[in-house]
């Protein structure tokens, strides 16, 4: 059956063999991707390679070891279970062929608890059938696996089978409510008899934004910063006992290196579920972790700036606009409040209101890049040039590995017309950032402007490399072609 033909058998959920239920085409999963024989499109690995091996490159000269682990969906586990005419067409799952294009990149522990998951199928479930997700006995089979990866990596206090005893409960997963009618089951649950862990912070934000931090005095005190996938829900309970301290932020696939320079973790792990490897995000973007994971998004004021945030990221500034105007009215405004409303306000071009705002964050922490960023943007729309470089310039003391603040700071010298200044500097740049497209793009722009017409169509076309479905690299492609 070809990929056509069998699209009219998925939908949201998918019924399978053996009552299994499984994922289908459902926010912005693709069951397609487990079923080709080639899942990854040239793009997405190239910046999925360029971004590990400068994460590989950066945490190597922090002295960090990084790990990238991998959690398999049940596709890729139960295809047994796929309904009929699901098959899948040879070459390995997606999460075999991404890594085994990945392992060439050095410096990087990859953890594929695939194998040893396989192995475990025949006693307790170690996925539920109702849920998208591992159950608790599966995911200590895969914490085990973690374990053995790290062993020689860090100190850490590992669990023993005797430490943790199951018993069943009945449970309904994401998969099992979306049915008619629900459907529930019996599930292993973990009950763990060693190392309590005790949480010193519990920050929920709006759309994947929650962070925790776990201390566990019976554990070595090792630092693990964890940025996780949904599969860690059913795992923590392990982790949180094998590591002296914990900081767990709800974030699948960027990784933050302004954080990983203030906490100072011992390591660093990259949790990610096989799925989410096609909702890859770039690691440059303005804000910081403090912005996203230890900002209030909780109170009263908090809710009211979640759902300005989202606003913004779906593109509807204008209706986020209402809720940031009583934010400027109070005199005792948090300044992770004042940057929300800097933002909105900044977005509907009323740069004087959003320099007011920005300026309010600012007196608190002056030195943080992403207010100083977001000023630089507000100066431009002011007309402040001088100030516009100064405050980017900023920024780029603190966190010059960011992409994007380099990209502010090219884009300056581009708009007043300092091409081969751009030129120059992107072009350093570049040696270090390679898998930030708009960087690329900028340079283009760049050669172009200087008849270095060579240059300008190799950064056009290493754009392109980076996202071949953004319009706006296509039609500099044109330009840069036909002159």
């Amino acid at each position: 059956m070809t990929i056509a033909e069998q699209r009219g058998l998925i939908r949201g959920v998918l019924e399978g063999r053996n009552g299994r239920l499984f994922l289908g085409d459902q926010d912005g999963f693709a069951l397609e991707w487990f079923l080709s024989t080639k899942p990854f499109n040239r793009p997405l690995l190239e910046v999925w390679k360029r971004t590990l091996r400068r994460r590989a490159r950066e945490l190597r000269r922090r002295g960090i070891p990084y790990a990238f682990y991998l959690a398999p969906d049940a596709h890729s586990v139960y295809p047994e279970d796929l309904p009929e005419g699901c098959e899948r067409a040879g070459r390995g799952t997606p999460g075999e062929q991404f890594l085994a294009t990945m392992r060439e990149i050095a410096g990087i522990e990859y953890i594929d608890p695939r194998p040893d998951l396989l192995a475990a199928k025949g006693a307790l479930e170690i996925y539920r059938k109702t849920d998208s997700h591992w159950t608790q006995y599966g995911s200590f089979i895969a914490y085990k696996t973690l374990c053995r990866a790290l062993r020689s990596r860090v100190t850490l206090a590992e669990l023993e089978a005797r430490d943790v005893a199951f018993e069943y409960r009945r449970l309904y997963g994401d998969l099992g409510v979306l049915v008619t009618p629900e459907r529930s089951e019996e599930a292993p649950r973990a009950i763990v008899s060693r190392n309590p862990y005790e949480r010193l912070l519990d920050n929920d934000g709006f759309d994947r934004t929650s962070a925790f931090e776990t201390f566990c005095p019976g554990a070595p005190p090792t630092r693990l910063l964890l940025m996780r996938d949904s599969f860690m829900t059913d795992q923590f309970d392990y982790l949180g006992r094998s590591f002296g301290h914990v900081l767990c932020a709800g974030t699948t696939t960027r990784l933050f290196l302004d954080e990983i320079d203030r906490w100072k973790p011992d390591i660093v792990m990259s949790h990610v579920g096989e799925r989410r490897l096609y909702s890859y995000q770039v690691d440059h973007a303005q804000d910081t972790f403090e912005d996203i994971f230890r900002s209030d998004f909780t109170s009263d004021r908090g809710r009211i700036a979640g759902r300005a945030m989202l606003l913004l990221s779906a593109r509807r500034a204008p209706e986020a606009l209402p809720l940031v105007a009583p934010f400027e009215e109070d005199p005792a405004l948090r300044p992770d409040h004042a940057y929300v409303a800097a933002q909105v306000l900044h977005a509907n071009g009323l740069e004087q209101r959003a320099f007011g705002a920005i300026a309010l964050a600012l007196e608190h922490f002056p030195a943080r890049p992403s207010y100083r960023c977001l000023a630089s943007k507000i100066h431009v729309g002011l007309g402040n040039w001088d100030l516009a470089f100064e405050s980017i310039a900023r920024a780029l003391e603190v966190a010059s590995y960011n992409g994007h603040y380099h990209q502010v700071f090219a884009y300056l010298l581009t708009e007043r017309g300092e091409m081969a200044t751009a030129r120059q500097y992107l072009e350093r740049v570049l040696e270090e950032i390679d898998d930030f497209a708009p960087l690329w793009q900028l340079q283009t722009i760049a050669c172009n402007a200087v008849g270095d017409k060579s240059s300008a169509y190799e950064a056009i076309a290493q754009a392109l490399t980076l996202d071949s479905s953004e319009p706006v690299f296509h039609t500099l492609a044109r330009e840069t072609w036909r002159n």
